[in-house]
């Protein structure tokens, strides 16, 4: 059994998903699918933090940045998930 946990915050609120899948890869998925929902129900003005742990061990932290208008960058933080949905090291190319 695989377990992950996504922790979300913002500076007024925090989050924690938890779930568990029996292979890895299965639970890489969840874990990502987790991550993408709260992007996409991210409140339109905040910049949260995801941090994103698999076994225990931390797969990513993904801070949500600012475009170049100052708004924040939701689809820029939710295009570093598709790097993590396929690979162990999803960085090296």
């Amino acid at each position: 059994m695989t377990t992950w946990t996504l922790t979300t915050s913002s500076p007024d609120a925090e989050r924690v998903t938890m779930g568990s899948a029996r292979d890895p890869r299965r639970a890489r998925r969840d874990l990502v699918a987790a991550a993408r929902t709260q992007m996409q129900h991210a409140p339109a003005a905040g910049t949260p933090r995801y941090v994103l742990h698999q076994d225990g061990v931390i797969v990513a932290i993904i801070q949500t940045g600012l475009t170049e208008a100052g708004t924040p960058d939701h689809a820029g933080a939710a295009g570093m998930l598709d790097r993590l949905d396929h690979s162990r090291k999803p960085f090296e190319d």
